[in-house]
């Protein structure tokens, strides 16, 4: 039995003698260590019958459905939904599985609640990044204490996953050329319409104004940059290897010129092509962080950072972190020089071993 499958069985181990005791737990479980694997391990030592399994993403599923097949447990015992459509779930279940519990919406997270309290059965949480936020909300809200953590720092030690390097690129935003026009159709540099809007939200902030409208104005601004796409294509330029690329809209991402895989894209071929290791490059919009395993990559660019730092570490483990081999993980991440930008940087990269992060 080698070091993650030994591990595997001690966790589903653990995980029975606590949910035996108190019905309800949550796992925070190292991506690439098996979060599901242990859960199924969890439901066969609990000889349950009937599983429900929650999920906010189709690939979760898929996933589930090869480790079920892996393990050859029978596909009848389980039924699955997606948070959003948990209403519907009226049989009576040994145990529910709410798989990446922290990706619930305020609204999802009332459902899956009321849900949970209507079935009395076990409930197990799986995470691979359970924030500080996401615990008190694992505990407040839906009863769960954590009964296994198992960082990524520690999956490193011990060999499972290969460690990595964090490099943040802080590029300016245009203050030259003249690209965008202003509401009276005037030529304005993008640092100047960023600095109008940081006018425009302070003052609305003093006057008790939503600012809603130009937070997402801002935020759009800095995802189709046209410096911080030139900073991609130059970075590309010098990367060797498989090469996987968030960005923070369509428009970016075609400029690219790269396969974009996103929400509506109808033909998966190119993302399965990427995901097997038969192509190269990728670019990715808004998914592709949760639920994929992809073949070994070389290199991981972040264009589009948000301030959830469950989202950055979601796709820096999944991507990047797979069997060890000796080498360390090359990920780069591109943000504006404004202040807000560098800011919500280093929120979102709170999770992560500081020392392992440069900033450029």
């Amino acid at each position: 039995m080698d070091k993650r499958n030994e591990l595997q069985k001690d966790f589903s181990t653990e995980n029975v003698k606590y949910l035996k005791k108190n019905k309800r737990g949550y796992n925070d479980i190292a991506m690439r260590m098996g979060k599901t694997s242990v859960a199924l391990l969890t439901i066969k030592e609990l000889k349950c019958k009937k599983v429900l399994v929650l999920y906010p993403d189709l690939k979760i599923k898929d996933s589930w459905l090869k480790d079920i097949e892996r393990l050859k447990m029978s596909l009848d015992m389980f039924t699955f939904s997606h948070y959003m459509s948990v209403k519907k779930c009226t049989d009576k279940y040994d145990i529910c599985i709410v798989d990446e519990f922290p990706e619930m919406s305020a609204a999802q997270l009332n459902n899956v609640k009321e849900l949970i309290n209507n079935l009395n059965c076990y409930v197990l949480g799986l995470s691979g990044t359970v924030s500080e936020e996401s615990r008190i909300l694992a505990l407040n809200e839906l009863n769960m204490k954590g009964i296994v953590k198992y960082s990524a720092e520690q999956a490193i030690k011990d060999g499972i996953i290969s460690n990595y390097q964090v490099t943040v690129h802080s590029v300016p935003l245009d203050n030259t050329k003249k690209y965008l026009k202003n509401s009276k159709g005037e030529s304005i540099s993008e640092h100047t319409k960023y600095l109008n809007f940081n006018y425009i939200i302070e003052s609305n902030k003093r006057r008790g104004i939503n600012n809603k409208f130009f937070y997402i104005q801002r935020n759009n601004l800095v995802k189709n940059s046209i410096s911080k796409n030139k900073a991609i294509l130059d970075l590309m330029k010098t990367l060797n290897g498989r090469v996987l690329t968030f960005v923070g809209s369509i428009k970016a991402a075609e400029k690219l010129k790269i396969p974009v895989f996103h929400s509506k894209t109808k033909d998966l071929q190119e993302f399965e092509d990427f995901k097997s290791g038969k192509t190269k490059q990728l670019a990715v919009i808004g998914i592709g962080g949760s639920g994929v395993t992809y073949l070994q990559l070389s290199h991981l660019i972040i264009a589009n950072i948000t301030w959830n730092e469950e989202d950055i570490s979601q796709k820096i483990f999944r991507c990047m972190l797979l069997d060890y081999d000796d080498k360390i993980a090359d990920i780069h991440i591109l943000i504006s020089s404004e202040e807000t930008d560098l800011k919500k940087c280093k929120q979102a990269l709170s999770m992560l071993d500081q020392n392992k992060i440069k900033y450029l």
